[in-house]
């Protein structure tokens, strides 16, 4: 009776076994249609650890084995272009972005190290940022947005917004894209009444497709808040000095 349980025990296991090797192996082509060529082989050695013997898994194993490179190379290309992907997804979500104009640095510095830096440069007195948004929406990469309402000497009463996307594009390389949307504000005065006042306030992108007498003032407002951000970034990743105030 002992002897039949344990041999009952061991058909079970055999049958869990072949059935795993069995699993292994629909999984591997499931992966192969979906060109997952590198998951595929993991899969595929556990069905021959099962079935060493086992024609079609060796068949698929050669061709998985053959068509790696091409998977490989796909992935290279994809994290290679994901973060400049996120910045114009960004971008085009951001009400006119399109105004102004999209900057890029890269560094041997590793993401994460490169994101708290430049957040930390962004937030350093005099005029400093407020960080609005720091999130990562794909693996390796980071978006920080930030607003600044100092904006300096040249100050015509508005505000900066900065979109910052940092990405692990190689292992030794980091890409930093980001721009600057600069506004003024705009005042219109009405009395609405013999004792009232009303001054509504509306902010427009300093732009001359926005602002058709643009000064050379706001110009030199817009090139410096740009000039700024840049060496703040760049002093993140120790391209150059500290900024100076601005």
């Amino acid at each position: 009776m002992v002897f039949d349980r344990l041999a009952g025990d061991a058909e079970a296991l055999a049958l869990q076994h072949n059935a795993s090797g069995l699993g292994s192996l629909q999984r591997a082509k499931k992966l192969g249609l979906q060109g997952d060529y590198i998951g595929g082989q993991k899969e595929l050695a556990a069905t021959l650890t099962v079935f060493p013997d086992h024609a079609e898994a060796k068949a698929l194993a050669g061709e998985y084995k053959r068509r790696e490179p091409e998977q490989r190379e796909k992935l290279r290309l994809e994290r290679l272009n994901r973060p400049k992907n996120i910045f114009d997804a960004l971008s085009a979500k951001k009400t006119d972005a399109k105004l102004f104009e999209s900057h890029a640095l890269t560094t041997t510095k590793p993401v994460q190290e490169v994101v708290s830096a430049i957040v930390t440069a962004l937030q350093q007195v005099p005029s400093p940022f407020i960080i609005t948004a720091k999130n990562s929406p794909e693996p390796e990469n980071y978006i920080i947005s930030a607003k600044q309402t100092d904006t300096g000497i040249l100050s015509s009463g508005g505000y900066r917004i900065c979109l910052i996307v940092c990405g692990q594009a190689r292992d030794d390389e980091t890409q930093i894209y980001f721009k600057l949307l600069d506004y003024k504000a705009k005042h219109d005065v009405s009395m609405p009444g013999l004792l009232a006042f009303r001054d509504d306030v509306s902010y427009v992108p300093i732009h001359p497709s926005r602002i058709p007498d643009m000064t050379a003032k706001l110009q030199a407002q817009v090139q410096a808040g740009v000039s700024n951000l840049t060496v703040r970034i760049q002093g993140a990743i120790g391209q150059t000095p500290p900024p100076s105030t601005q």
